[in-house]
This record gives C-alpha cells, sequence and structure tokens, in this order.
C-alpha cells in the first residue's frame, strides 16, 4: 500500500519548472535544426534553378549564333561574289551581319519577298540571309535580326566574337574570316544564398565557315 500510494503520489505531481525548461530547449534545438535543414534545402533548390536558367539562354544564344553562321556565304548564284559582299560584314564591336543566299521562292499566294522559301535565288532579300548579330555590354542582351526586326536571344551575359583566317591567326579583315571563335559567360541575375556570389557558366565554341574553309563551297 505504501508504495502504491507513492507511485501515485509521483504521477500527480506533474512536471517540475526544471524538467520543462529543459523539454523546451530541447524541442527548441530540434526545431532550429529543422528549420536549417529546410532553409538550406530551399536555397539549394533556387540556386540550381537560377543555373539552370542562365545555362538554357547561354546554349540558346550559343545555338542560334552558331546556326547562322556556318552557312554564312553560301552563294550558289553567285550574288556574293558578284557584289563584293562578304559572308560576315564586321559592323562594330562584337556587331556582325552574316550574309548567305538560301531562299528565294515566293510563295504563289504572296508576292512578299519576306515571306520567301525554298531554293537561293541569287538575292539577300529574303528573311535569314541577312542576319545581324548584336551585343549590348551595357544591357548585358543579345540581340539577332533575322529579317523580320531585332529579338532579344539572352540576357546577364556577356559575349564576344574572335574572327580567324585560315591559318588559325586573329583576323578584321572580312575576306579572311575563316571560322570564328564565340564566348558566352551568363550570370545568374541574383546572388547564390548560400555564397552571396553570383553564379555564371561558360560556354566556348569555334565554327568554321564551310563556304570558306572546302573547295567545293569555294566560289
Amino acid at each position: 500500500m505504501t508504495s502504491s500510494r507513492a507511485f501515485l503520489n509521483t504521477c500527480n505531481r506533474g512536471f517540475t519548472l526544471v524538467e520543462i525548461v529543459i523539454a523546451n530547449v530541447v524541442l527548441v534545438v530540434a526545431t532550429g535544426a529543422m528549420f536549417s535543414v529546410f532553409s538550406q534545402s530551399q536555397h539549394s533548390f533556387e540556386s540550381q534553378r537560377d543555373i539552370l536558367e542562365v545555362t538554357r539562354q547561354a546554349r540558346a544564344a550559343m545555338f542560334q549564333v552558331s546556326s547562322y553562321l556556318r552557312q554564312a556565304g553560301n552563294d550558289p548564284e553567285g550574288y556574293l561574289r558578284d557584289n563584293n559582299i562578304p559572308p560576315i560584314e564586321l559592323l562594330g564591336a562584337n556587331y556582325i551581319r552574316i550574309n548567305s543566299d538560301i531562299t528565294g521562292s515566293v510563295p504563289a499566294a504572296s508576292a512578299d519577298p519576306l515571306e520567301a522559301t525554298g531554293n537561293p535565288d541569287g538575292t539577300l532579300d529574303n528573311l535569314y540571309e541577312r542576319v545581324v548579330v548584336r551585343y549590348n555590354a551595357s544591357q548585358k542582351r543579345l540581340y539577332l535580326d533575322m529579317g523580320y526586326g531585332s529579338d532579344v536571344v539572352a540576357e546577364n551575359l556577356s559575349f564576344g566574337f574572335t574572327f580567324l583566317d585560315i591559318s588559325g591567326n586573329e583576323t578584321a579583315n572580312e575576306d579572311d574570316i575563316v571560322r570564328v571563335r564565340i564566348k558566352v559567360v551568363a550570370e545568374t541575375e541574383d546572388l547564390n544564398p548560400l555564397t552571396d556570389e553570383v553564379q555564371s557558366i561558360t560556354l566556348q565554341s569555334e565554327v568554321m565557315l564551310r563556304s570558306q574553309a572546302f573547295d567545293v563551297f569555294a566560289n
């Protein structure tokens, strides 16, 4: 009886102040640890999302510019040669015009040359034949004009061309350009919350102008 009564008294007395304080401390520490893990996971997700976005923009810029450069100088009808038009015109710092005769058959229902499709026709009057690539360093934006106005291809990036001759030396002579080296450095707009630094990705490519590099394409 004495033992049972002592047990009941112990059960009925509740928690002491020390026990409550210890329990609260343990709860706060556990909650803080969980919050820290959750916060780091959230920051890591945001960081990965930002770097994926800049990677997408860098690849889009590289792909589009490379595609037009590869067909620069296409001239089956001899229009560029006869009019002394180089495959690539240097208009300024990282500002070029890419010339290629690649389309020309105007659809029967339209007399608008900008709607031409099909085979080369010996002119540069149609879409995609005089493509302007322009990088604005102050805006960190890359613009592309395929014949119907400038569009922003990518932003928050650094972009640069290096023009090479047949020997691999840098050249500023439009007629000597055989290869074009492209470098894109895309940066996240926001700082990485884990490092407080800007994240970046660098892409480099070297495009050969087939019309200039191979005899079979030469005029």
